[in-house]
């Protein structure tokens, strides 16, 4: 086989073992994360020709080649890398600048580097950065493929030149079943505490007060510290978690009271700021557009019940999402619960309700790519979704796709009309694109790309 060179953005170092153990590849460039020691691991492995932590993509201070034609191209982006980096700094010039450092990075790299393929794992973290390669890979004729979490423990690949996700070859294929990746998690591992210092006195503050309580700790012993590539002081860090706490308490007024005697339908809403949003939305990516294209549209007599991630509530003080507490505020805001509270027919119900018991007799759920539509799909439910081409169920023409507001109004007609949905090729549908989250999966999600760039097996992919 041909030794192709490819450039691998890894941050959580997902496939680079796999890929050095069961292939021959060239790795041109190795992108990582700052955190994990991933770069000092890799660093001295002859075929990692070049190593970046994310930090060096975001302060790389190289030449700015680029001009007004290039910028043109790529400008669609900028939504979403505005999105990506107010996740990691709340600064309009930093999400500004990351935008055209992007473009002018990637526009020198494949200036200087021919490669054959770019890996790509985790874009739904939101990182320009990510968005630009793919892109400009695309426009170049690389093969690009995007390697990211569907649902919970189940990898998809999205090919980025055919628009398709990559299915799995007949023989490899596991049944998927729908009833073991529904449901809300809210577990923590105190195992993740093991690299704390004193990790007994931190499971006891983190027990207490939240993965605050350690940060605020972490404030006092060391002062002001990075929190995602930006400086934070102990005062700007109470000042955003004293705001949030005051948000959640203005929330709990807008709450109506779920009824069930007139008929609904039900959006879930995602946790903001979650990249999840604008990697399966990439175009109409607004939540509070869908809900006001779905209020608009909405059937005369019938109500739109909006429900809150629990997320928002009972982990934005996890280990898992704390880093947030400083940018979420631009995402939390009540501008965007003062408009939703004014649509049409639209109220806003009590995050602790649980989905199922509101799924059971909605006349229909919609939301972007949240693990409700399987749910849905148990109690077979009409599905309105708002997710394009990198999730699994825009494969079932069963679930209506949401482009604009005509493929509402037309979804609406038909529920009206008695339309009952088909699932029965979801679990197939499953089954084909989704690989297992664990070793044996990573082996076929690289065996599936080699085949594909080796054009030895056509038919394991559409």
């Amino acid at each position: 086989m041909i030794l192709k060179k490819i450039v691998l953005s890894d941050r959580g170092a997902l496939l680079i073992d796999t890929i050095l153990s069961e292939t021959d590849w060239e790795i041109s460039l190795l992108i990582v994360d700052d955190f994990g020691h991933h770069k000092e691991h890799y660093e001295k492995n002859p075929r990692v020709k070049k190593i970046l932590r994310m930090s060096d993509l975001i302060f790389w201070n190289g030449l700015c080649n680029i001009d007004s034609a290039i910028v043109g191209k790529y400008l669609y982006l900028f939504n979403i890398g505005d999105y990506g980096s107010r996740r990691l700094c709340d600064d309009f010039h930093f999400s500004h600048y990351q935008f055209y450092l992007g473009i002018s990075y990637w526009e020198m790299f494949f200036r200087n580097n021919t490669v054959d393929a770019c890996i790509i794992t985790n874009t739904l973290h939101g990182f320009i950065n990510d968005y630009i390669l793919e892109t400009i890979s695309r426009d170049k004729g690389i093969p690009c493929y995007n390697v990211f979490y569907h649902f919970i423990d189940q990898f998809g690949i999205y090919n980025i030149n055919t628009e398709k996700l990559c299915s799995i070859s007949v023989d490899k294929r596991e049944s998927i079943h729908l009833d073991k990746i529904v449901g809300y998690r809210n577990e923590f591992n105190y195992d993740k505490l093991k690299d704390v210092p004193y990790p007994q006195i931190a499971k006891l503050v983190y027990k207490i007060f939240g993965a605050k309580g350690i940060r605020i700790v972490s404030f006092l012993v060391r002062g002001k510290q990075p929190i995602h590539y930006r400086e934070c002081t102990l005062a700007e860090y109470l000042k955003a978690y004293y705001k949030i706490k005051r948000m959640q308490k203005y929330v709990l007024s807008k709450y109506s009271e779920f009824d069930t005697h007139k008929k609904y339908v039900v959006y879930f809403l995602h946790y903001e700021p979650e990249a999840v949003i604008t990697g399966n939305s990439p175009i109409i990516d607004s939540q509070l557009i869908h809900i006001k294209m779905l209020s608009d549209a909405l059937p005369k007599g019938w109500i739109l019940y909006v429900k809150e991630h629990p997320d928002l509530y009972e982990k934005f003080n996890s280990w898992e999402l704390e880093y947030q507490i400083p940018i979420l505020p631009t995402f939390y805001t009540k501008f965007f619960y003062d408009k939703l509270c004014s649509f049409k027919n639209v109220k806003l119900v009590h995050y602790k309700i649980s989905a199922s018991s509101m799924i059971k007799k909605a006349q229909a759920v919609s939301t972007i790519a949240g693990t409700v539509m399987s749910e849905a799909v148990l109690y077979e439910k009409a599905i309105l979704c708002f997710a394009g081409r990198r999730h699994v169920y825009y494969y079932d023409e069963n679930i209506f796709h949401i482009d604009s507001t005509a493929d509402i109004q037309n979804a609406f007609q038909k529920i009206i009309a008695g339309y009952k949905p088909n699932y029965e090729n979801i679990v197939n549908a499953c089954s084909k694109y989704l690989f297992p989250a664990n070793d044996a999966g990573k082996s076929r999600i690289i065996t599936t790309i080699n085949d594909i760039l080796s054009q030895e097996n056509i038919k394991t992919y559409d």
